[in-house]
């Protein structure tokens, strides 16, 4: 090691191209980077002193008034923990880049180098990962934007059929109070949705729909890279491909990208805007509710916002619909049969020689009256068990694999699992990819894939599925129900949770210190080197 630095451990972080004080000031004081940075030059600074005590001397000068503000600005959040993990983490790496200017002060006013995620392997070159993911990004929007080219044409080209597009003209232009004069099956927030872009012309409303599920699909994929980092968004994007087979006809893209952004304000520390949009999400669909646990941990417990915003759009939702109202959505506008895609409606319809018919916007099969109380239950208690063992852990990262064993357990014990649910899963299993267990993100592949493939069957076969079609959903809803069995009877989680083990887990503790490990670990705040160096005077 060149020049004055001999013997401390030093963490360098790097920063596009810009001075270090000055890319400091552009990080937000929550943001991932700038947690980062504030453990650097706590890290730093409690070095300094054992810098004077070298076993030779090292000429130092006080910083700079610039500098000392900064880091008395940086340092006003309690970091301790986060640095003596640090110093204590073993890693095999042992280089240190610094500024080529020799300087004999402390190295905060000079050094100055480019930021750049850890990456796997530290020997890959930054620019050709850069542009393999570029090349990843602009391949999935090019698809997409195929798919909204090709729905948009058909539709206008020929005659077009479409029960949802069809229900959602007709709510459009319906004359009364929703829920009080006519039932709906559809949340608040939804229902104001399809209203917005509804209208008496089913071209029309289906037009408007490709356009504003493309935007939300963009929206989810924003909010993923904003809290995940671009390689999981890039995951997300992936596994979104084989639900464009549903042409972006279903609004099952809002909820997923109210949620995803209520999850990634929380992570940026930002509880009052998550709290927020976490509401607007559950009245949008009711399903994130499964997701709270790992809501109320990324917040903190500062939710606040949440709960006088959920409270205000209960009490207007009451007020709107009445008692009645929240019964038509929970209910599906009171159905009394199996959806034949759910659990249970795919075995009584396959192997219970039931006869599907149409009822409330859906095909379904048997009766479900006096029965539903039974999967209420089984869900209760692997939401309860999922939850309990995630939380109790205290290493998950409860919005990858536990949100994702969430969602598919409620999927399982639902009596409607239309084919667009799949598209719930898509980003927990997107942030479940970077664990380094692979059965979750295999599983929700496996659910997605499967889903495709039934779609295509139902297109092929008109009133059944064929012997193809049959085994292909019955596997995706057992894979479904594979998932929170599995979750419940293994061991405690897999060492090093995000992208491989690049640092030894946090210890169990706070949420806070999962934050910021999960800020480092993400791509978003990442440390480039950790230095051991002359371990003989005890300085690393």
């Amino acid at each position: 090691m060149a020049g004055e630095w001999s013997g401390p451990v030093v963490l360098i972080f790097q920063f596009w191209g810009a001075s270090l004080a000055d890319s400091s000031s552009e990080l937000g004081p929550c943001s991932s980077e700038g947690r980062a940075v504030r453990a650097g030059f706590s890290l730093l600074f409690r070095r300094l002193p054992r810098l004077e005590s070298a076993s030779r001397p090292v000429p130092l000068r006080q910083p700079s008034v610039r500098t000392r503000s900064l880091v008395r600005r940086m340092e006003r959040l309690p970091l301790a923990f986060t640095v003596a993990r640090l110093e204590k983490a073993p890693h095999p790496f042992a280089v240190i880049k610094l500024d080529s200017q020799r300087t004999d002060a402390t190295g905060m006013d000079r050094l100055t180098v480019g930021w750049r995620p850890l990456e796997r392997s530290l020997d890959r070159p930054a620019p050709v990962q850069a542009s393999r993911d570029a090349l990843a990004i602009g391949a999935n929007i090019a698809i997409r934007a195929v798919v909204v080219v090709v729905t948009l044409s058909s539709l206008w080209a020929g005659p077009f059929i479409d029960f949802d597009v069809q229900r959602f003209s007709a709510l459009s232009v319906a004359a009364g109070t929703p829920y009080r004069d006519y039932p709906v099956e559809y949340a608040p927030v939804e229902l104001g949705l399809i209203r917005l872009i509804g209208s008496g012309d089913i071209r029309a409303t289906a037009t408007r729909l490709v356009i504003v599920c493309f935007l939300l699909d963009l929206l989810a994929f924003a909010g993923m890279w904003s809290g995940w980092g671009r390689r999981t968004a890039i995951t997300y994007l992936w596994l979104g491909v084989p639900l464009l087979v549903l042409t972006y006809l279903r609004v099952w893209y809002l909820p997923v990208a109210l949620s995803v952004w209520a999850f990634a304000l929380a992570r940026k520390r930002r509880p009052s805007g998550a709290g927020v949009v976490a509401v607007l999400a559950v009245f949008a669909k009711l399903w994130p509710i499964a997701l709270a646990p790992a809501f109320f941990a990324e917040t903190r417990r500062r939710s606040l916002a949440f709960v006088l915003a959920g409270v205000a759009g209960g009490i207007g939702w009451l007020l709107l619909g009445g008692i009645g109202g929240v019964r038509q959505v929970l209910t599906f506008r009171s159905a009394t049969g199996w959806e034949i895609e759910s659990t249970v409606g795919s075995i009584v319809w396959l192997f219970g020689r039931g006869e599907p018919r149409w009822e409330a916007g859906a095909l379904r099969v048997g009766s479900s009256v006096g029965l539903t109380w039974l999967p209420a239950v089984v869900l209760g208690v692997l939401l309860c068990a999922v939850w309990w063992k995630a939380l109790r852990s205290g290493r998950e990262d409860l919005v990858g694999v536990p949100s994702l064993v969430a969602m598919c357990a409620l999927l399982a014990c639902s009596p409607l699992f239309s084919l667009q649910y799949a598209g719930w899963l898509t980003p927990w299993a997107a942030i479940a990819g970077r664990d380094s267990r692979r059965i979750p993100i295999a599983s929700a592949w496996m659910i997605i894939v499967l889903t495709a493939g039934v779609t295509l069957a139902l297109w092929q076969h008109a009133d059944s599925l064929g012997g193809l079609g049959a085994a292909m959903l019955l596997a995706r809803n057992g894979v479904c129900l594979f998932l929170p069995v599995w979750f419940l009877a293994r061991g405690q989680p897999a060492v090093g949770a995000a992208e491989g083990d690049r640092y030894p887990p946090a210890p169990p503790g706070t949420s806070e210190e999962r934050g910021i490990q999960q800020g480092i670990e993400s791509g978003g705040g990442t440390v480039s080197r950790l230095v051991r160096h002359d371990a003989s005077l005890g300085l690393a």
